[in-house]
């Protein structure tokens, strides 16, 4: 039996929910995946469903040590892997990617937790490596994700620092990629990864008309204002 003072703190870091004056385990049914920060101090959890549930996936709670929009999933074993200065660290979607990457040999992935990545996140990769590659589905969400991406991340752009993107085959994630293919595969993936500027224009090319001379002006507009 845990004191009332433990299972108040557990409370409180979201891993006991009480339901009907009962406590349960949050992560109750569930793989746990224990998720640290930067200097490797564990600070929240994620949870896989075992069988069939939903959600697929379930986070901790923010709580007094846990801030999403701070984190990310794998961070400190490619710190580690790389001795602090990785030369690129690619950003997936899902744990499971970044486990299954580091199992190939891939150590400098990490992952979001659970949203879109944060400013706080591409200010945390850009600290410790000039390159960043987003790494995402080739369908139109993982292209919206790219570009809610590409926004985010021009604010905390500078001189020196290169952000990245790259699109899987739709039938793809970087789990499936890398069981099927091989680490090869996949890195042949981030080697070909577009450039901002090729992904920005790329990305407004779409609501053009380039034939139309009225529309190329307007797209050529567009790209300068951006």
């Amino acid at each position: 039996a845990r004191s009332d003072q433990e299972l108040a703190q557990l409370k409180q870091l979201g891993l006991i929910i009480e339901r009907h004056g009962k406590s349960y385990p949050f992560f109750r049914d569930r793989v746990m995946i224990p998720i640290a920060d930067s200097r490797g101090r564990i600070v929240s959890f994620g949870g896989r469903v075992i069988a069939q549930g939903e959600p697929k996936y379930l986070n901790t709670a923010e709580n007094p040590i846990f801030r999403k929009r701070h984190e990310l999933f794998g961070l400190y074993a490619a710190l580690q892997a790389q001795r602090n200065r990785p030369e690129r660290l690619v950003i997936v979607e899902g744990y499971m990617d970044v486990i299954s990457l580091q199992q190939a040999g891939i150590t400098y992935a990490v992952a979001s937790l659970g949203t879109a990545t944060t400013v706080e996140q591409f200010r945390t990769m850009f600290r410790y490596s000039k390159q960043v590659i987003c790494c995402y589905d080739g369908d139109s969400a993982g292209r919206r994700a790219a570009w809610h991406a590409l926004e985010t991340a021009t604010a905390v752009l500078e001189a020196g620092l290169e952000l990245r993107f790259t699109f899987l085959p739709p039938e793809h994630d970087p789990d499936s990629l890398v069981r099927e293919q091989g680490a090869g595969a996949f890195t042949q993936y981030l080697d070909k990864a577009l450039s901002y500027p090729e992904f920005l224009i790329a990305h407004i090319k779409q609501d053009y008309d380039l034939a139309d001379l009225g529309q190329r002006s307007s797209f050529i507009a567009t790209v300068l204002h951006k």
